[in-house]
Parts: C-alpha cells; sequence; structure tokens
C-alpha cells in the first residue's frame, strides 16, 4: 500500500529530531512560537504561570538569547520583547553565582534578610551602569559575596532609590530596556517555608518594578505555588497575581510543534516537506528558510482540517478497528490531557518518540495505533516521575489506589486510603498538600486543583489517562496502566 509519507523516513524524522532527553533549550531550527503565547513573550507581563513541560524553562532560557528572540520576533512581532533588549538571568535550575544566588547561599540569606531584598539585590545587580558599580561598594566588584552585596543595599535605600530612578529615566531615553528573569522557583530551597518567602518576596518586588518603564522583571511560576495565601498576603498583591498569563497548549500548536521538528529533522525532514508539498501542498505553498530554518507553511500552520489530514497520512487512520475507538489526531491529545484540559509539549512529543521506537510496521503508515497507545504510556510514566519530583505526597496518596477501576464512587477512594493510613502518613510527610487538614474531602479537592482527579456529573471520581496510566489505575476499555 502507498501511503503519503513512507514509514522509514518519518520514523528517521521522529527520531532524529526529537531528543531522548530534553533539555531546557531545544536547537534554534526546533522553536516554534505559539501565537498564545505573545503576552507571555512581552516586556511588560511580569508573572507567568505554566505546568511542568509547559515551556517555562525553555523562554527563560530563549529570552536570554539574542538568536532565539530574533525567532521569536519574526514569529510574533512588536507585541514580544524587543531583540534589542538586555536580558540577565535573576534565578534558574542551572547553577550560576555570578548572576544570582544558589539555594546554599539563599538559605544563608534568609537567615539575616528579608526576601524581598534578596531580590531587589539580584536586579539591581544586573540594571546597573559601569559608573554606577564604582559608587555602589561590593556591586562594583562581580566576584562579591552576595551576603556583603545584600547588606549594602538594606544599609542604603535611598541611594538605591535615586539610582533606580536615575537609571529607568536614562534608559528610557535611550530607548534601551533592562530585563531580569526568574525561573524554577521550587528549586529555590527544599524547604517550603523557605519556599514561600522567597516566592512571596520575589512578587514584591514585581509589583514594585511595575512604577518603572524601562526596568522590568518576569517570573515563570508553577500554577500550584500561587495557590497558598501566604505568597499573595502583602498589599496590592492582586494587581500582580490578576495580571499573570498562562502557558497553554493549543492541539494546533501542539501539532504545528511536531511539524517544525519534521520539517527540519536531519533525517527524512527532506522527505517529509517533499511529500507534504506533492501530497497536500502544490508548488505555490512549499517550504522556504529563515536563516537557515525551514518555515512550516501558512497552509499547515492555520488549518486543522489539514493538520488533521497529513497526520493520517502518518498514522493508521483509526486507533482500533474503525471510527468509533477514536482519530489519531484528536486521540493523542485527549490522552495526554490532565483534568483541567491543560497539555504539555514534552509529554506530547516524548509520546510520538516512544511510538517512533516502538513502531515496526515498513508497509503501512510509520506510526501504528498500538505504538501510539504503548507511546502514551511510555509518555505518562515519565509524566507521573516529574509530578512525584513536585509533589512528593502524591506517590503514596495514589499508589493506594493502584488497580482500582475509574470511574469510580469517591466512598471507593476513601475505603482505600483508609485502609492505608493516607492521612496519618501524609501529616508525618516533610511535604503535605495545603487542604490536608480538611481530611478525604480536602484530598480530594488538593488533586482535583492539580488536574489529577476531575468529577463527573454523577459525582463519580475520573483521572486522565497522562496520570492514570502511570500510577497504576484501570479503566474499562482504557490503555492498560504501567506495571
Amino acid at each position: 500500500m502507498t501511503v503519503p509519507f513512507p514509514a522509514q523516513p518519518m520514523r528517521r524524522a521522529l527520531l532524529s529530531s526529537i531528543p531522548a532527553q530534553t533539555s531546557v533549550l531545544p536547537e534554534s531550527c526546533y522553536l516554534y512560537v505559539p501565537r498564545l503565547h505573545t503576552r507571555a513573550l512581552s516586556f511588560d507581563t511580569m508573572l507567568v504561570r505554566g505546568v511542568r513541560g509547559s515551556g517555562k524553562s525553555v523562554w527563560w532560557a530563549a529570552l536570554q538569547d539574542r538568536v532565539y528572540r530574533e525567532i521569536i520576533w519574526q514569529t510574533l512581532g512588536y507585541q514580544v520583547l524587543d531583540v534589542n533588549a538586555e536580558v540577565f538571568p535573576g534565578f534558574g535550575e542551572i547553577s550560576n553565582p555570578n548572576a544570582y544566588p544558589g539555594q546554599d547561599i539563599l538559605a544563608q540569606l534568609l537567615g539575616s534578610h528579608d526576601a524581598r531584598d534578596i531580590w531587589w539585590t539580584v536586579v539591581f545587580a544586573h540594571v546597573l551602569d559601569e559608573t554606577n558599580r564604582q559608587q555602589t561598594g561590593p556591586f562594583g566588584n562581580p566576584l562579591a559575596p552576595w551576603q556583603d552585596r545584600v547588606a549594602w543595599l538594606v544599609g542604603h535605600p535611598e541611594q538605591r532609590e535615586r539610582i533606580l530612578f536615575q537609571l529607568d529615566k536614562e534608559f528610557e531615553s535611550q530607548q534601551r530596556r533592562k530585563l531580569v528573569l526568574f525561573d524554577a522557583l521550587d528549586r529555590t530551597s527544599n524547604d517550603r517555608r523557605s519556599r514561600l518567602r522567597l516566592l512571596r518576596g520575589l512578587l514584591q518586588v514585581l509589583l514594585e518594578l511595575r512604577s518603572f518603564r524601562a526596568i522590568r522583571a518576569k517570573a515563570f511560576v508553577r500554577p500550584d505555588m500561587l495557590d497558598n495565601p501566604e505568597v499573595t498576603s502583602f498589599p496590592d498583591a492582586s494587581k500582580i497575581v490578576t495580571n499573570d498569563v498562562r502557558l497553554s497548549w493549543s492541539r494546533t500548536d501542539l501539532y504545528n510543534l511536531l511539524w517544525q521538528h519534521l520539517t527540519n529533522a536531519p533525517e527524512g525532514g527532506d522527505v517529509f516537506r517533499e511529500n507534504y508539498v506533492e501530497h497536500f501542498g502544490g508548488e505555490e505553498w512549499s517550504f522556504v528558510t529563515t536563516a537557515g530554518i525551514w518555515q512550516i507553511p501558512n497552509t499547515l500552520r492555520n488549518s486543522d482540517t489539514r493538520q488533521e489530514k497529513v497526520f493520517h497520512a502518518i498514522t493508521e487512520p483509526y486507533m482500533g478497528r474503525d471510527h468509533r475507538r477514536g482519530l489519531p489526531y484528536s486521540w493523542l491529545p485527549n490522552h495526554l490531557a490532565d483534568a483541567q484540559g491543560q497539555i504539555s509539549p514534552r509529554s506530547f512529543l516524548a509520546a510520538l518518540r516512544n511510538a517512533a521506537e516502538l513502531s515496526s510496521n515498513d508497509e503501512g503508515p510509520a506510526l501504528s495505533s498500538a505504538s501510539i497507545k504503548a507511546g502514551v504510556q511510555a509518555a505518562s510514566d515519565i509524566r507521573v516521575q516529574e509530578v512525584v519530583e513536585d509533589f512528593t505526597w502524591i506517590q503514596p496518596t495514589l499508589e493506594a489506589l493502584r488497580d482500582l477501576v475509574l470511574p469510580c464512587m469517591f466512598e471507593q477512594i476513601e475505603e482505600r486510603w483508609h485502609a492505608e493510613n493516607i492521612l496519618a502518613r501524609l501529616e508525618q510527610s516533610e511535604q503535605k498538600p495545603e487542604r490536608l487538614g480538611d481530611g478525604f474531602g480536602g484530598l480530594r479537592r488538593e488533586l482535583e486543583s492539580l488536574g489529577f482527579f476531575s468529577r463527573m456529573y454523577d459525582g463519580r471520581v475520573n483521572m486522565p489517562d497522562v496520570y492514570r496510566v502511570g500510577f497504576g489505575l484501570k479503566r474499562k476499555g482504557g490503555i492498560k496502566p504501567v506495571r
């Protein structure tokens, strides 16, 4: 059987373009910029929320690199950060003691300083020009201890304010922009109380920077970290929190991310481009390059209908014997979404890479329905490992439900939790769910707020496959759980 996209080249394209291990920043040719993220990438948006794997660290790293800022600018134009802006890291997953204090230094600083003063020190260190560095004690030495810098800033509040006020005016008149980026804020401390203090202090700094025109900070934060009332317990916190932007991915954007990889794949990319033009595009809609990067044709980028046809030329037509088992184009993202409909692009790509690894048929399409299901299993396993790192209390809570058949009445879940003495175990753990004090009902609401549980119209509890499969729960007719 002849197919538009031959199996072997397409699998090579998937495997050569989607890395087995994700990094903070993909190669520039694979960077896809969703229009939904326009506000998140602007100079004036200061708080960006996103679940793990939604792209927070990618944008944190990309905005620091002029090459990537050029790609973002070419895609979204004047609405996003100026290519010529000066961008600095204020905190991130990668250690950089010259740019910001790491976890151990932060722990030491918190022993004698307010979190707000610590983050103001980081911002101050980045925005100073050379003239002012010589007038600000330890800030003139790039290797000066952070302890000395914070102490100087605390001891010279008026000088700090005057310098920042003057710099902001100068930068504005010179059309310069300085932006300090904060990411991986769950890594600031192993201690929950310290993390909350540091996040609260950073939000205070963001609020105070709203009055500046040429100096800004931007924080990429997990949504659950902002749920604790302690974090926003300061005047006018709502001005920051209610003006946030959420990183979300539509189905069209997820598939555009896939086309970006296939189009630029070192192996099989040429086959994808040529066969797309032959079977779906036509010469007037062929691929073009910009700075050596192949661009997705607008005919593919903007059409959900065309995307579905192209993807189904790579896969089998159905997820089973007929359409009642689902169509691959909609089935795949639906089974990777959490209970709030959020889909991690990292999980999406992981599922496709694993599906390519597990497919072997060379006569038909590149991806079989069985391999796509196995890819979702693998992506679910990866997703579970990630969330357990973020929420250690999730592991015993959901492990107690292994082999339970969903959807089910909540009473069945309570019975399991009661038998495993979950409330007492969680009470003794270092990390606890916020609503633990409200008993089983509070634990249920916590899992709902994080996207693990959903409540059906008849009151039964369900769980999205992206978590259900990895945690070993069952569903009649559903993907088999990971063992």
